[in-house]
């Protein structure tokens, strides 16, 4: 009797560096604990969109909080927690990659935004292995994303049909 053989791929998506003589924003290829580059399948050039008026999400975030806008509520990251949920964006104002690490596991994704700060998720995935609530719940809440909100170093994302929304504070 043969052993199944198992193949799993991953991609990996590019984290975005500027080039100090453009304005363009463009992946930085990830790499191996050794410092040898990992080519992957995906590659994604991050703009800065049409106009000097275009907001991008681009840029590492920390989600610090979940707010319930019905109730009035908001739920900060559980002391428990020690590794904190970290997204990584990159986007030209129109469509975009997102990454990132929940508090057990990595996630990936493809965005788009739209007029007036509309945000919808086109796909997001990963593994759910052992997540607790504070990850999990960004699971849910990138799937149902409907908007979003910059307001200096904080991004807010719109979910529930703008129930609620989760707060995050910019790292990078």
């Amino acid at each position: 009797m043969k052993a199944p053989y198992i193949v799993v791929f991953v991609i990996f998506l590019s984290a975005c560096h500027r080039d100090e003589n453009s304005a363009t924003l463009t992946p930085t290829p990830p790499d191996d604990d050794k410092g040898n580059i990992i080519k992957t399948p995906t590659t994604f050039i991050c703009d800065k969109g049409d106009s000097a008026t275009s907001i991008t999400l681009t840029g590492q975030w920390k989600l610090v909080k979940y707010h319930d806008l019905k109730l009035g509520t908001s739920e900060s990251q559980p002391s428990h927690i020690k590794r904190p949920v970290i997204m990584n964006f990159c986007d030209n104002g129109k469509i975009g990659n997102m990454y990132g690490q929940t508090v057990a596991n990595g996630v990936d994704g493809e965005y788009e935004l739209s007029v007036d700060a509309k945000m919808k998720t086109l796909i997001f995935y990963g593994t759910k292995v052992w997540e607790p609530n504070w990850g999990s719940k960004l699971w849910d809440a990138m799937n149902a994303a409907n908007a979003y909100e910059r307001q200096g170093r904080k991004l807010f994302i719109f979910f529930n049909s703008g129930a609620e929304k989760m707060e995050f504070e910019k790292t990078k």
